[in-house]
């Protein structure tokens, strides 16, 4: 399931290296809300795996993000037999707030843009 949240980065942690085929990263958010004419802070910690390391390097600390995510959660059995569930939220995309890119919202757009313009068309439809 995706979901999107909108938030300050907080805290960026290092990448680490869990086993030899899987690493990961860590960052926080701060949602912001208002109830009641009271304000409450959420701090919400995400996780960026594998070749998404990276995603959050062009980010500043305090900057306003928009984060994507999915809800992945783990059933893991202990030596003891007892079962442990853990609830990630993993990250596949992040832009600045209010900034999603004319690339990412029309990757499957079949107009012509900059690189393809030039490009002849073939009317090959059978109609």
């Amino acid at each position: 399931m995706a979901s999107e949240i909108v938030g300050k980065l907080i805290e960026k942690f290092p990448v680490a290296q869990i086993s030899d085929t899987f690493k990961k990263r860590e960052f926080v958010i701060e949602q912001v809300e208002q109830a009641n004419g009271k304000t409450f802070s959420n701090f919400i910690k995400f996780q960026l795996s594998q070749d998404k390391t990276s995603l959050i390097d062009s980010f500043a600390l305090q900057q306003d993000i928009k984060v994507f995510f999915n809800i992945k959660g783990v059933k893991w059995r202990n030596k003891n037999g007892v079962d442990n569930y853990f609830v990630n939220l993993e990250v596949w995309r992040i832009t600045p707030n209010g900034d999603v890119s004319q690339q990412d919202t029309n990757s499957n757009d079949t107009t012509f843009n900059d690189t393809n313009k030039n490009a002849e068309v073939i009317d090959d439809l059978p109609f």
